[in-house]
C-alpha cells in the first residue's frame, strides 16, 4: 500500500501543471508539486488539512470577491458538478494573480458527489501572447494605413506634376520601388527597427557616386520609411538637374549623433561638382517629402540650401523620435 502511494505521487509531482483534490466540505486532501510551485507553497503539510478557497481562489478577474458557494471547485465536490473554465485567476500565497485555465471532476462514492479532482495549468504565456498578437495586429493595421497614404499621395502628387501619363508611370513605379525597398529590409527586422547604414545602402546603392559615413545606429520603422523616401528623391533629383546630372559631380551624405541624454540626430546631403543649382519655382511632391513637414514628423526640422556648388540638405531631429516605431 506504501508502495502504491508513493508511486502515485512521483506520477503526479512528473504531470504537467498542478493537481489536487477537496474533500466535500472542501478541505484539501492531496496535491502535487506543481501545484505548490505554482502557487508558492514549500510543502504539502502547508496545504493538505486546509480550505484554501479564500488563499487561492478569492478573486474574479476584475478583483471583485469570489465567494465560496459560486466556486466551481466547491460546487463539484459538494454537487457533482463538473466544469471547464478556461480564464480564471489562482493566487500565489504572495497575492500575485496567476491565469490559469482549469478542469475539475466530482469524485463519486456510490453515486454521490464526494470530492473532486482539479487539475489546472498557468496561462500565462498563452495570454501574453495573445496580447502581443493583438498588439501587432492593431500595428500592422496602422502600418497598413499609413502605407497606403503614403502610396495615395505618391500617385495623387504624381500625376498632378508630371507633363505625361508614361512620365507619371515612370515616377510612380520608381517611389514605390523605393517604399517597396524599405519595406523589404524593415521585413526582416520585424518592422522593429533598422540599421540607418542598410537603410541608406539600400536606397543608395543603384546611383554613382554617392558617398556616405554615419555611426552605427537603428531608427524606427517609421524613420526608416520616411528617411529611404527623401533620399530616393533627392538620389532622383540629382541625377535629373543635379550634381549627379554631370561627371564630375558627386554627393557627400553623413549623419551624426551629437550629445548625451536628449541626444539629437543630424544628417547632411550636400551635392557638389554639379551645374549651378537654383530654388525650383513650384514645390511638387518630392520637395514636400523632403521639406518642412518632413522634420516635422519627428520633432526636427528641415533645410535646403541652393548653394552655388550644390544642393545642401540638412536635417535634425531628437534621436528618440528617430527611433520611435
Amino acid at each position: 500500500m506504501q508502495l502504491a502511494e508513493s508511486q502515485l505521487k512521483l506520477l503526479l509531482d512528473t504531470a504537467h501543471g498542478g493537481f489536487y483534490t477537496v474533500a466535500s466540505d472542501g478541505t484539501t486532501l492531496l496535491c502535487n508539486q506543481g501545484f505548490l510551485n505554482m502557487l508558492g507553497f514549500a510543502h504539502e503539510t502547508e496545504a493538505v488539512g486546509r480550505k484554501l478557497h479564500d488563499v487561492i481562489h478569492c478573486k474574479h478577474p476584475d478583483g471583485s470577491r469570489y465567494d465560496v458557494q459560486d466556486c466551481p471547485i466547491y460546487k463539484c465536490a459538494s454537487q457533482g458538478i463538473e466544469s471547464h473554465v478556461e480564464d480564471e485567476f489562482f493566487y500565489h500565497l504572495d497575492g500575485t494573480p496567476i491565469p490559469v485555465e482549469y478542469w475539475v471532476h466530482p469524485i463519486l462514492r456510490e453515486g454521490m458527489p464526494d470530492g473532486a479532482v482539479c487539475t489546472f495549468i498557468d496561462i500565462s504565456e498563452r495570454r501574453r501572447a495573445e496580447q502581443l498578437r493583438e498588439t501587432l495586429t492593431h500595428e500592422l493595421a496602422h502600418r497598413i494605413k499609413n502605407t497606403l497614404a503614403m502610396v495615395q499621395a505618391i500617385v495623387h502628387q504624381s500625376l498632378r506634376n508630371t507633363p505625361s501619363v508614361d512620365a507619371a508611370r515612370m515616377v510612380i513605379g520608381e517611389r514605390l520601388q523605393a517604399l517597396g525597398n524599405a519595406h523589404d529590409l524593415l521585413t526582416t527586422t520585424s518592422w522593429l527597427n533598422a540599421p540607418l547604414r542598410s537603410v541608406v545602402e539600400k536606397v543608395l546603392s543603384p546611383y554613382p557616386r554617392i558617398a556616405f559615413d554615419g555611426p552605427e545606429i537603428r531608427v524606427g520603422a517609421r524613420a526608416a520609411l520616411s528617411i529611404s523616401m527623401a533620399l530616393h528623391e533627392l538620389a532622383t533629383n540629382a541625377i535629373k538637374y543635379g550634381s549627379l546630372s554631370s561627371d564630375k559631380g558627386r554627393v557627400d551624405l553623413s549623419w551624426s549623433v551629437a550629445g548625451a541624454g536628449a541626444a539629437e540626430f543630424n544628417m547632411i546631403w550636400r551635392e557638389t561638382g554639379g551645374p549651378e543649382v537654383i530654388a525650383p519655382l513650384r514645390k511638387g511632391f518630392g520637395s514636400r517629402l523632403i521639406g518642412r513637414s518632413f522634420g516635422a514628423d519627428f520633432s526636427g526640422t528641415t533645410d535646403m540650401q541652393y548653394e552655388k556648388a550644390g544642393l545642401v540638405w540638412t536635417f535634425s531631429a531628437p534621436l528618440s523620435g528617430i527611433n520611435k516605431l
